[in-house]
């Protein structure tokens, strides 16, 4: 009787160590001191015997807890902050009666949502709040809880839930490289996260805050998907300040990064998310986000602006790198260049009908630097077919790749005059790994400023 002995001298580290050896199979232990055990009034020694017990014999677990199991168990976890940062893992299932090891958690939200007596066992009980009955609810619903997926918030009987400390619990999920969803409802939470494959529109934008929402509406109208609370404009938006200062661009960038790592990893769980992404910004800052994340690593389609309306012009849901592929002959654009030999280069792309050729020049001339002009045959009256939109990217890209292997520059200057789509797939398109400093026209100054040094970002794929 090793297990009571060590439980009756006080030496639980040792018990709960002799617990996890027989749930691992490494030792056998009597269902008498089990029995005793389960009674000792420890938490995680009764967590321990459950999950022990579930994988050998449910009628001795019955028992044990004295109720019947009316459903599947199911493990999950949830996110705790504060003294702990981390995801406590629990064990739950329907059942004849309340049964728990926590005894200030509060389960008559989750009976009322499920319909259901509750049984539920934490591994850890030093933990405070409500926020674990959400997951709790959607894991006995769904039968368990998306891999990439964390939830956290306190349940109403409706099934509608929201959680406290969001910040904390959003960078936990963040290290932990899963997505987390802090409100909506459970039943609808459910109804989309079931489907093999969802598609969801995600807005990155430089706009006041009071037209955010009709901007999402219009969005996820154009791309004909369907939100729920809690995965809606208020989690799938990104708002920056409409004016933003020209030495703070990296920290947006940052911002954004942060958010589209988190959708990155719903594409990557079984659920399999397509992104329908619009952009109102900055063309500077659309490529500088297109390059952090690169070609290939969220499947979207990218959605162009324009009085009032989006269009889906550059798809890349099943062909990503079909925008990243060498060309020999352009048939889009007309090329020059005026080499000197020099370290640094400064390339004018045209594509909208702002000018860039004259500004482009004189910097040339500024930093002592060859120039590279690009200019599309249809600037400014660019057709609104994908197919014209994706192969101007692609055209784009070789424009850059022909300046990047003019010479081992050890800077790159560009200036764009371009849609923010085509400047955000251009990014994608020629990564961050090359020596570009990136310019954008200000009114407000009359000129373009450098915002943005692609090496100094951070990539969406980085730890």
């Amino acid at each position: 009787m090793v297990l009571k002995s060590l439980i009756e001298e006080g030496k639980i580290t040792a018990a709960l160590a002799a617990l996890k050896d027989w749930v691992e199979d490494k030792v056998e232990l009597k269902r008498e001191e089990l029995l005793y055990a389960a009674n000792s009034g420890n938490p995680e020694i009764l967590y321990w015997i459950v999950k022990g017990a579930l994988e050998r014999d449910r009628e001795f677990l019955e028992k044990v807890i004295g109720a019947e199991l009316l459903s599947e168990p199911v493990e999950f976890e949830f996110p705790v902050v504060g003294s702990k940062n981390k995801m406590v893992k629990a064990i739950a299932f329907k059942s004849s009666k309340e049964v728990k090891n926590k005894k200030d958690a509060s389960l008559e939200p989750v009976k009322e949502f499920l319909n259901s007596e509750v049984a539920v066992f934490f591994e850890e009980t030093n933990f405070s709040g409500s926020s674990f009955q959400a997951p709790l609810a959607y894991a006995l619903l769904a039968g368990g809880i998306p891999e990439k997926v964390a939830i956290s918030g306190k349940l109403e009987s409706s099934g509608d839930f929201i959680a406290d400390r969001v910040k904390e619990k959003r960078k936990l999920a963040r290290k932990l490289r899963k997505f987390l969803i802090w409100k909506g409802n459970v039943k609808e939470l459910h109804t989309l996260l079931s489907q093999k494959e969802i598609e969801l529109p995600f807005l990155i934008a430089t706009i006041p805050y009071e037209e955010v929402k009709a901007t999402f509406k219009l969005l996820q109208e154009t791309a004909g998907v369907k939100t729920v609370k809690g995965l809606d404009g208020e989690r799938l938006s990104v708002v920056l300040p409409p004016k933003l200062p020209a030495g703070r661009w990296e920290e947006f960038v940052k911002r954004v990064v942060e958010s589209l790592r988190e959708v990155r990893e719903l594409t990557y769980s079984p659920i399999k998310a397509k992104i329908h992404l619009g952009i109102r910004a900055p063309s500077a800052l659309a490529f500088a986000i297109g390059a952090t994340l690169g070609a290939g690593k969220i499947p979207l389609a990218i959605y162009h602006f324009e009085n009032q309306n989006y269009y889906k012009l550059i798809d890349l849901i099943d062909s990503p790198r079909k925008i990243k592929r060498r060309i020999r002959t352009l048939s889009r654009f007309t090329m020059k260049s005026e080499l000197k030999g020099k370290k640094k280069a400064v390339v004018a792309l045209q594509i909208a009908s702002h000018e860039t050729e004259k500004r482009a020049r004189a910097l040339a001339e500024e930093l002592d630097a060859d120039f590279f002009y690009a200019e599309h045959k249809n600037k400014g009256a660019l057709p609104k077919e994908p197919s014209e939109w994706e192969e101007t990217v692609a055209e784009a890209y070789e424009v850059m790749n022909r300046v990047y292997n003019s010479s081992e520059y050890e800077e790159i200057n560009l200036l764009m005059s371009v849609p923010v789509a085509i400047a955000f797939a251009l990014g994608m398109a020629v990564d961050n790994y090359w020596p570009i400093k990136v310019w954008q026209y200000f009114k407000e100054k009359r000129d373009y400023l450098p915002v943005l040094e692609l090496p100094k970002l951070e990539k969406v794929d980085s730890p």
